[in-house]
């Protein structure tokens, strides 16, 4: 049994820390020049998929916050924080990563996470809520939703032009993962 459960831990391991896609080209004999195009894709999706293999490495909701603001600031630069949510209340902003300046007004984040995963009538269903109080930067805040479970929010925010769609899409998927961590943390606190 112990045999197969570190087999298991060497395959989580290994998954973890996908091999650099230079590395793989040259081995692999590719030239400079050569499939440019998607070593720089492939290079941009084995960096995503180690910051999400960052997220959730513990069963502690508050280390899960921090490595989710980290990934958010490492990816999309600027700064985020994380707003906790209980059924009655919503903390203050927890887990500041970057510049807290720079993240929007606590009461605009806190009426975003008493209405996070609450999609608004007319119109489709964003998994992220922008904030538009700002003229010189960009803002949102991202539901840390798993299933019907709601445990607060990303907020990031960071200074020049407006939000672009891939940034949201982005952060939304960092949340999604802290989330799906959450849950497991409170499953196995129980």
């Amino acid at each position: 049994h112990s045999v197969r459960v570190l087999g298991v831990a060497r395959w989580i391991r290994s998954r973890r820390r996908p091999q650099p896609v230079e590395r793989a080209r040259r081995q692999s004999g590719g030239g400079p020049g050569e499939a440019e195009q998607p070593v720089r894709a492939g290079a941009r999706l084995a960096d995503l998929r180690e910051t999400l293999a960052g997220i959730g490495t513990t069963l502690d909701a508050a280390t899960t916050h921090t490595e989710l603001t980290r990934a958010a600031v490492r990816l999309a630069g600027g700064a985020a924080a994380v707003m906790c949510r209980t059924p009655d209340t919503v903390s203050g902003y927890d887990a500041i990563t970057g510049d807290a300046e720079l993240l929007p007004d606590v009461r605009w984040a806190a009426a975003a996470a008493h209405e996070a995963h609450v999609p608004s009538a007319g119109a489709p269903p964003e998994p992220w809520l922008e904030y538009a109080g700002t003229t010189h930067g960009a803002g949102l805040c991202a539901p840390l939703t798993s299933g019907d479970e709601v445990y607060g929010v990303l907020v990031w925010a960071r200074p020049g032009g407006a939000l672009r769609r891939a940034e949201a899409e982005l952060l939304a998927l960092l949340a999604e993962r802290a989330a799906s961590h959450l849950r497991h943390a409170r499953v196995h606190e129980q």
